[in-house]
């Protein structure tokens, strides 16, 4: 029987389709070796070293049983070539895409002579989604809004896109939705260019003829398909991936030469495509060739009915020595059920496991974070001990059990099976199994009956996990393997503390001042701004550290000094270690809103190295306090400006002491490469014309992080509260500082004024 390949993607050639790594860049695999792929499924998936070796030789025994591949490109049967070289060139055959409709005749738009200076509009085709440079289009706008530039928008925007859009003002873009093919030479109507920016050697791009045959002047990435479609300069422009100031380059070039861009319209419509009838026609001789070479043995006409068949290998007679190529074990025979994961239902459970079951673990893994396009997840409720805990910072502390109630669904898997939640801290990985909770809302919600198992609920007792700072993962094992949702939250788990918690009791005597042993390996879980730790009245303040050279019967005190002399103290058990080393849970109770000054004392006096040095006890529910200097990582030259507002996830008008009548707002911002995030603020001239400070705690986003694929990015989060006044008066500014640069966010003003209304 003769077999046809369709060439839609680069499956052949690794599991990633798109040829793009962990990071989201193009691998180019052919050209840079295959060294790199090991790390890469390792990062990303966290396969076994050994499993991209296993995969190709047996995808080079699949390709050489394919009669014919069929590619839309010469350059993508090329590449696949290069890869596997024991295809021959006249098993490759080239027959381009044609459109999903024919077009009607380019009828030239009229445009009328405009006095009031240059425009462009530009539309976006297709799915705004990273790989087709969703990131880079955002980016894009952002730099183009000092020129009259409008941006059209048409098809589905993933979820995290759709949130950074809001952030653009109205009148510089139009998010039309989705659209029927048919109806798209008519919605490009009025429309200059066209974006297809893709980050990924695409393999024909039915977006770019679809904008040729509405006229349209495109604008794409010199890579794949895209690269060898377009002639540079003539019917449209190549760009490097990644790099939108190339992109306005090119749309400012056509934006005050419009005789130019009458040009490249006219070479454009020039262009003829393939119709429906002549691709069909070239499939067919194909498909002709391939069954007179090697005829029917009988006479029986096969039904043709317009079915999709899905067929195993195990379906066609045929066994693997493993249930997948990420194994490195031979399984046959009664082994080989178990390794396809046919096992009971585990039954839900409240302890710490050290790992998952034997089962889960052999499957193989795909780690997501929890925004990706393909998942849908909320949150419905996380409580800590007996506190429920609305917007988690990362620095909530737990004692004794953690509550959880959610769901998770992927939306392009069958059903999870078992849920698990995952905790990695300082020293340890442990897990937690999670109990099935019905949620017909969802699958109502969602239009997706397999979608009612994706409910979870549980306590877990959080006994055994070390002193420090733990992120949550979800876990969801299944039919298709397993999946590792990343980004659930953080919390602080305070260690044992045999029942018992510390407080602060006022003393009439601070104590002197002499040095002592420097402190070392200091950790605790309040949040910092800026060089101050932010606590609320009852907050839990975990601490633990070493002093140098201590004896084990050392008495240690941690006391708080307010700014009106009064002293507190809190005593910490001696004799917990021989090393010196040390750990508390103290209540901040009884404590009045203020700033106080940090101290651990010993016998031998002050132990230097407690930093940040002051604690601000704040009475409102934010997490931000007020000042009227900049802080320490504040770096006043060579402030980088971008004109891209923060994501601002909530905002509300609110009345504080000391502000009047403000705006308070939480989301989150990051800048890449410049390092982890220090802290973030906003600054404004009060009504004397004097400079005032909001400095946001660094709040913990591990869901950011997991969707940025970058560590740095865990701090990114931020509360701040500005005046109504002088936002309406526009002096406020917000800055973000990183280890090697201050960055100011041009555009938050403009969007948190949106924000609230």
């Amino acid at each position: 029987m003769p077999v046809v390949y369709h060439l839609h993607d680069h499956h052949l050639i690794c599991e990633r389709g798109l040829l793009l790594d962990h990071s989201g860049r193009f691998c180019d695999v052919v050209n840079r070796g295959r060294d790199q792929c090991d790390a890469c499924l390792i990062a990303s998936s966290n396969y076994p070293p050994g499993a991209k070796a296993r995969r190709d030789g047996f995808v080079s025994l699949l390709v050489r049983a394919v009669d014919r591949f069929i590619t839309s490109t010469a350059a993508t049967g090329a590449y696949l070539r290069a890869f596997y070289p024991e295809i021959e060139a006249d098993r490759v055959v080239d027959i381009a895409m044609l459109a999903p409709v024919d077009p009607k005749p380019i009828v030239p738009m009229f445009r009328p002579e405009r006095d009031d200076g240059p425009r462009l509009t530009v539309a976006v085709l297709g799915n705004f989604a990273a790989h087709k440079g969703g990131d880079e289009i955002v980016e894009l706008m952002r730099i183009c809004e000092e020129y009259r530039i409008h941006f059209k928008v048409f098809g589905r925007v993933e979820a995290h896109h759709a949130g950074r859009l809001r952030g653009i003002a109205p009148d510089r873009i139009t998010l039309s939705g989705p659209y029927e093919p048919h109806a798209i030479h008519g919605l490009l109507s009025g429309c200059d260019v066209s974006l297809h920016l893709s980050t990924w050697p695409e393999t024909y791009v039915i977006a770019l003829t679809e904008a040729w045959q509405a006229g349209l002047v495109p604008v794409a990435t010199a890579l794949g398909a895209l690269a060898e479609r377009v002639t540079d300069g003539v019917d449209g422009f190549l760009v490097p991936p990644h790099d939108p100031g190339a992109v306005r380059a090119r749309l400012l070039d056509l934006y005050y030469d419009p005789a130019r861009l009458a040009r490249m319209r006219n070479a454009v419509q020039a262009k003829r495509f393939p119709t429906v009838a002549a691709h069909l026609e070239a499939v067919r001789r194909v498909y002709d060739g391939l069954v007179a070479a090697r005829p029917c043995p009988h006479d029986r006409v096969p039904d043709r009915l317009r079915v999709t068949f899905d067929l195993s290998l195990a379906e066609m007679g045929l066994r693997v020595n493993a249930p997948s190529w990420v194994s490195r074990d031979i399984h046959w025979d009664g082994t080989y059920a178990a390794a396809l994961g046919a096992t009971g239902r585990a039954r839900p459970a409240t302890p710490l496991l050290d790992d998952l079951p034997a089962s889960d673990r052999a499957m193989p893994a795909v780690v997501l974070p929890l925004t990706h396009a393909t998942l849908a997840f909320a949150r419905d409720g996380l409580r800590l001990d007996d506190r429920e805990i609305a917007n988690p910072g990362g620095h909530d502390l737990v004692l004794r059990h953690l509550a959880v109630k959610g769901w998770l669904h992927r939306l392009d898997a069958a059903p999870a099976a078992r849920t698990y939640l995952r905790f990695t801290g300082p020293s340890r990985t442990a897990y937690a199994v999670l109990q099935p909770d019905d949620r017909p809302d969802v699958a109502d919600s969602l239009g997706d009956p397999g979608a009612a198992r994706s409910g979870f609920t549980g306590t877990i007792d959080v006994d055994g996990l070390a002193f420090g700072p733990h992120t949550l993962d979800l876990v969801q094992a299944g039919r298709d393997g397993l999946l590792v949702a990343q980004g659930f939250g953080q919390v602080f788990a305070g260690g044992a503390t045999e029942g018992a918690l510390v407080r602060f009791a006022r003393e009439a005597t601070p104590p002197g001042a002499v040095p002592g042993p420097a402190l070392l390996d200091l950790r605790q879980n309040l949040p910092e701004a800026g060089g101050v730790l932010l606590a609320a009245p009852g907050d839990l303040w975990g601490i633990a550290g070493r002093i140098e050279g201590a004896a084990s019967d050392l008495p240690l005190s941690l006391w708080l000094r307010g700014e009106d002399g009064t002293a507190w103290r809190a005593r910490i058990a001696s004799g917990a270690a021989c090393d010196g080393t040390f750990r508390l849970v103290a209540a901040l109770t009884g404590l009045e809103p203020g700033r106080y000054d940090i101290a651990l004392h010993g016998g031998n006096g002050v132990h230097p190295g407690a930093v940040p040095h002051r604690l601000e006890i704040v009475a409102g529910p934010g997490r931000y306090r007020l000042d009227r200097t900049m802080p320490p990582a504040f770096r006043r030259h060579f402030i980088k400006r971008l004109k891209r507002a923060p994501a601002i996830e909530r905002a509300e008008r609110v009345n504080l002491t000391g502000l009047g009548g403000s705006i308070a707002c939480r989301g989150w911002a990051f800048a890449r490469g410049l390092g982890d995030v220090l802290c973030t603020l906003a600054v404004w001239n009060d009504a004397a014309g004097r400079p005032q400070v909001c400095v946001s705690a660094r709040l913990a986003r591990p869901e950011v992080a997991a969707h940025l694929g970058t560590a740095q990015a865990l701090g990114s989060g931020f509360e701040l509260a500005v005046p109504r006044a002088a936002l309406q008066a526009g002096s406020v500014r917000v800055f973000q500082c990183y280890r090697r640069r201050t960055v100011e966010f041009t555009g938050f003003a403009a969007a948190l004024q949106r924000a609230v209304g």
